[in-house]
């Protein structure tokens, strides 16, 4: 789960420029295989920290990609959740919940930085390790979630809104 504190954990590693210039996103990076805490450091000075969780930056450098995935123990037992987490509001923007463990963010971005592209699998329990999810991939769907909130919207072409995104 997400930790909100005001202490920062691991080294500061700046990641990604905010898109107004401001300031910048970095990721505290430890040895301990733990994850780090994640700040915006305002070119005024000001830090302002947010989570302490393992995370993908947006390239607006105002949007944080979270996966929950517990690896202790049986990680089917738990639901699995992807969540945009937005910086200036230091707050979750948008979820997606799957029992069934088959959630796979591909940090593919939106130019503007406010959606996510992900894929979605029908998953079984692995007959060698009944805890670890086998992939359906005759069963993958493609989705955005965008940070606005609203439930995830399928994409019928991933290579057309790949294309629209990251023009050659």
């Amino acid at each position: 789960q997400s930790q909100y504190s005001d202490e920062f954990r691991g080294r500061p590693t700046p990641r990604v420029w905010r898109d107004d210039g401001r300031g910048f996103l970095v990721s505290g990076d430890t040895s301990s295989g733990a994850p780090g805490t994640w700040a915006t450091v305002m070119l005024d000075g000001m830090v302002i920290t947010h989570v302490r969780q393992f995370a993908f930056p947006s390239p607006n450098g105002r949007i944080l990609a979270l996966d929950d995935v517990n690896g202790v123990g049986c990680i089917l037992s738990d639901v699995q959740r992807l969540r945009l987490f937005d910086v200036d509001a230091n707050a979750e923007v948008a979820h997606i919940e799957d029992a069934g463990r088959g959630l796979v963010q591909t940090g593919d971005w939106s130019p503007d930085g406010e959606a996510l592209l992900f894929r979605q699998f029908d998953t079984s329990p692995d007959p060698q390790n009944e805890c670890v999810p086998e992939f359906d991939p005759a069963s993958a769907r493609w989705f955005v979630l965008r940070a606005g909130g609203k439930s995830p919207e399928p994409v019928p072409d991933v290579t057309a809104l790949r294309a629209q995104w990251q023009p050659e």
